[in-house]
């Protein structure tokens, strides 16, 4: 299975104002332990500490 996460972030502007940007992530299936169901997971972003799951 492989999926689109669409979400909206938000970025700097050259005048220190911000602003929504629009984004997709690709998520792919992936189980994380034996007997879990299948989740579809995104890589990690730029902002490391940010994980994109879905699971059904």
């Amino acid at each position: 299975m492989t999926d689109t996460l669409r979400f909206s972030r938000i970025v700097r502007t050259a005048d220190d104002g911000s602003r929504f940007v629009d984004a997709e992530l690709e998520l792919t299936e992936s189980t994380p332990a034996t007997g879990a169901r299948p989740m579809a997971v995104a890589g990690m972003s730029t902002a490391a500490t940010v994980t994109y799951l879905r699971s059904a």
